[in-house]
């Protein structure tokens, strides 16, 4: 298999948002903004599978879920479908979460041709029966935990009448006044023609029964770098303007964002995860500055939830840590705005320069805006007129926007100053790319301007983009990990490469303060700091991985690290048939051996194995068959929770062994390697609570 992306993450892709005004707001709460959520936390419990609520109340990070799927089977009668709903709500109730629940497999049926309210999807014959039902069999007893109905998914796109859609939410209002009653249309009903649909969009009258109304849009980054059709709006802006116009009796707005992976949707895997990213980050964005936005909710699945179905083996849940796609980068995204929104704090964790830009220097979470000219610095000065920061020197096209900047004789300078020390991650909620066409290309690096240091690219002066290097898909992503003091200032700098025509380049920073408890090293920087040795030497890093070149045994550990509950993710090369391993909770490391455990891959045996080691003696706890060939490179996951050991292989969604031990509860983690070859890369440890 190829070698997977050096970084853990590939970080955000474009935004493309030019704007006339400055921001009124920051990463900081507004008093409008109240919920924050999961969209099917339920996963597979419809199909006696697991759940996704420890995973979701592990986060802290949530004040409603959607329960989604627990009625799509219209094959089944509500009588069947209570012990496991009811067990379900005992769950909610045991850790005090709420929930909006889902009735649209309830009351509607969906047909395959349903589509803009044409009317082939309906309200089921025995609708009324069966809402009966549920208020007999499953709810009675459980309406506490019931925030509100989530009256139908997409209602008017997968074709359900307006007649039919009202007459839903009546029979929930008659029963139940005081709850929400909520909805989320796709983006298509809003504006069809954009989609090259003739059909009339969704009424003005269609949501008149809801207390809330949203939207959603997944299909990869479509809807965020197109310009809507009012020119300066993303298109996602440009549906919520419609929809404020449709909402007319004073209903509440939500925004969804996504958190799943799905096979049907733009890219690879990074590119997806680059995608969720920008998704996350432009509706925070869109829902901080709109009064009538009160919550967010992250649309999640897991594969199989939807059986003989497209959906079926290609959804991945995000933040699962058993999930072959599970991301703690986007973990932490959603832990900070999460915290941010429910307990109506300002973050001082998540920092973006499009979500802070401001018209004040400093004045916005710390972001200053400068030119830079033979190491000598100027403040920029504030284009009313253009919404963006301009050198004070007439003629000179060097200037810094909301998410786009340009350099001239001078080097535009965006920085950010650290408000405290921690590990911050660094990633790109804009590919660094042009803006237009033409011109020579354009040079960019971050440093951290109180220590000299330059965190990206890793070697040379500039990473740079060519003069048409506009494609979306195109130009320079990063996602770095550094080390900051209070008061550092990282800089964000571009330059012209020969002259300065059409040299409008997209750069959108997002900084996050990472958890102590994570510990990553792609190797990329030429170096292995960090990392302590044992044995007769060999281990050196060489184009940006760790490599074994000697006989001998040899450990390696990574320094100041100590996990109990982690996911430990790896890249591992195995040559010369083999054996090398990944160590964790490992403690009294030597030349001679250490006390843990560790994961190995035998490709002179086709075999995998996890063993526990305790000095220089070993006892294998479980292996498994398994193709592993020399000069391949296999990722491998290990998931510890517990006296639970997890290792998954190559992203597989199953576990190639999965071990109960309970004799070391924590420790350090490492590589090891035996009498040969092998190469290591993309280390990465996430502290799972």
């Amino acid at each position: 298999m190829l070698k997977k992306s050096a970084s853990l993450v590939v970080a955000l892709i474009a935004i493309m948002m030019s704007i006339g005004s400055v921001n009124s707001y920051a990463v900081t709460p507004q008093s409008h903004l109240k919920y924050f959520g999961f969209y099917g936390i339920e996963g597979m419990l419809h199909d006696g599978g697991f759940n996704f609520v420890d995973d979701i109340d592990n986060l802290g990070i949530t004040n409603v879920n959607v329960q989604s799927w627990a009625f799509i089977n219209g094959d089944e009668t509500v009588q069947q479908m209570a012990p496991r709903v009811r067990s379900f709500y005992q769950e909610l109730k045991d850790k005090n979460m709420v929930i909006f629940q889902s009735i649209d497999g309830l009351l509607f049926k969906k047909a395959p041709g349903g589509h803009l309210g044409n009317g082939l999807s309906t309200l089921r014959a025995d609708y009324l029966q069966r809402w009966s039902d549920y208020k007999q069999y499953v709810l009675s007893g459980y309406e506490d935990q019931i925030a509100g109905f989530y009256i139908s998914d997409e209602p008017y796109l997968a074709g359900i009448t307006e007649s039919d859609f009202r007459t839903g939410c009546l029979l929930v209002k008659n029963d139940f006044p005081n709850k929400k009653r909520i909805v989320i249309e796709g983006l298509e009903a809003f504006d069809p023609a954009a989609f090259g649909h003739a059909q009339p969009p969704v009424s003005d009258t269609y949501f008149d029964d809801v207390t809330d109304v949203g939207f959603d849009g997944y299909n990869g980054y479509l809807f965020f770098d197109n310009n809507g059709p009012d020119g300066n709006l993303g298109f996602q802006a440009h549906t919520l303007s419609i929809l404020k116009s449709k909402a007319t009796k004073n209903q509440d707005l939500w925004v969804v964002t996504v958190g799943a992976y799905h096979h049907g949707w733009n890219g690879t895997m990074e590119s997806q995860q680059n995608s969720m990213r920008v998704n996350l980050m432009k509706n925070l964005e869109m829902a901080l500055g709109e009064p009538r936005v009160v919550g967010m909710l992250v649309w999640a699945f897991h594969d199989g939830i939807i059986p003989n179905n497209e959906w079926d083996g290609f959804n991945q849940y995000s933040v699962k840590p058993e999930s072959k796609w599970y991301d703690p980068a986007l973990k932490n995204l959603f832990a900070s705005i999460g915290k941010m929104i429910i307990n109506g704090q300002p973050s001082d964790n998540l920092f973006s320069s499009s979500i802070d830009f401001g018209n004040s220097q400093g004045g916005v979470n710390g972001f200053s805006y400068q030119e830079e000219q033979g190491w000598n610095y100027s403040d920029l000065i504030w284009d009313n007129v253009n919404g963006r920061w301009k050198s004070s020197i007439s003629g000179r096209s060097t200037w810094i926007g909301h998410d786009e900047v340009s350099a001239d004789t001078s080097n535009s300078s965006r920085q950010w100053t650290a408000p405290k020390a921690g590990k911050i991650r660094i990633s790109s909620q804009t590919n660094f790319r042009k803006a237009v066409p033409g011109g020579d290309g354009v040079g960019m690096v971050i440093m951290n301007r109180s220590t000299g240091e330059q965190i990206y690219p890793y070697s040379g002066t500039w990473a740079q983009i060519g003069p048409n290097d506009t494609d979306l898909y195109g130009g320079i992503s990063f996602n770095v990990l550094t080390t900051v003091n209070q008061g550092d200032v990282i800089e964000f700098k571009t330059t012209q490469l020969g002259t300065s025509d059409f040299d409008r380049a997209y750069l959108s920073p997002v900084i996050a303060y990472e958890s102590n408890a994570v510990f990553y090293d792609s190797f990329d920087d030429g170096d292995a700091n960090g990392w302590t040795t044992y044995g007769n030497g060999g281990f050196s890093v060489q184009d940006g991985e760790y490599a074994a070149n000697n006989g001998g045994s040899f450990i390696a550990t990574a320094d100041n690290t100590n996990f109990s509950d982690f996911v430990y993710e790896a890249d591992v090369y195995p040559e010369d048939n083999g054996d090398p391993q990944l160590l964790f909770r490992v403690s009294n490391p030597s030349s001679t051996g250490y006390t843990g455990y560790a994961f190995g891959l035998k490709a002179y045996q086709d075999k995998v194995y996890v063993e526990k080691v305790n000095g220089a003696g070993y006892s294998i706890l479980g292996e498994a068959a398994a193709e592993i060939d020399n000069n391949n490179w296999y990722h491998i996951k290990v998931v510890a929770q517990g006296s639970s050991i997890k290792v998954f292989l190559n992203r597989s969604s199953t576990p190639v062994l999965s071990i109960t031990d309970s004799s070391f509860a924590s420790g350090s983690v490492g590589l090891r390697w035996g009498w040969v070859h092998a190469r290591f890369d993309n280390i990465a440890v996430d502290a799972i609570n």
